[in-house]
């Protein structure tokens, strides 16, 4: 894939006879990380989850406190009761699982949102500059450190930054960010 990318743009540079004075590029993922409203979602999105965490442990301990005085019953205790009581035991526990598997579904589709939003601002952004520059392209790089913890993932972190080196004069990162910010 960036073999395509490289060839793609190396023909559109060729055919074209676009100069590296026509030419932009922004680092979105430093946008987003600098973008006013991301800290803000995060707080949001932190005081959410906090409240969460909060409304599970409190059915953590009636759980608890069920399995509690499931297990403090003796020997003559009814069979129906001790069998409802591990029910709602179970119950309870798949219902936390739920819980928690929703929160977490919910999160991610705050984050997902967000960072669409701020996609399309930096896009509407990045069309301006150019336009007022008079830019013919500007590209979307990874900047930053790479990561990852294991052979694979460094390699696909190195295999989504198809372009290596660009001058730095060509950055518009931080007046996108300037513009989105305001």
């Amino acid at each position: 894939m960036p073999r395509i990318a490289l060839a793609a743009l190396a023909i559109f540079v060729l055919v074209t006879g676009v100069s590296a004075q026509q030419m932009g590029w922004v680092d979105v993922q430093k946008v987003v990380n600098e973008y006013k409203k991301t800290k803000d979602l995060t707080d949001q999105l932190e005081k959410r989850m906090a409240a969460h965490l909060a409304s599970m442990a409190q059915e953590k301990q009636r759980i608890q406190a069920l399995a509690e005085s499931a297990d403090a019953t003796g020997a003559d205790a009814d069979p129906l009761k001790v069998l409802k009581d591990r029910r709602d035991i179970k119950l309870g526990e798949v219902g936390l699982e739920i819980m928690e598997a929703k929160a977490r579904f919910l999160l991610q589709q705050d984050v997902v949102a967000h960072v669409k939003k701020v996609y399309a601002e930096v896009l509407r952004e990045a069309e301006a500059i150019a336009r007022e520059r008079r830019l013919s392209v500007v590209f979307m790089v990874k900047g930053g450190e790479l990561e990852g913890r294991t052979r694979d993932e460094v390699m696909s972190n190195v295999l989504i930054r198809p372009i290596l080196f660009i001058d730095k004069t060509l950055d518009l990162t931080d007046e996108v960010i300037q513009r989105i910010n305001r």
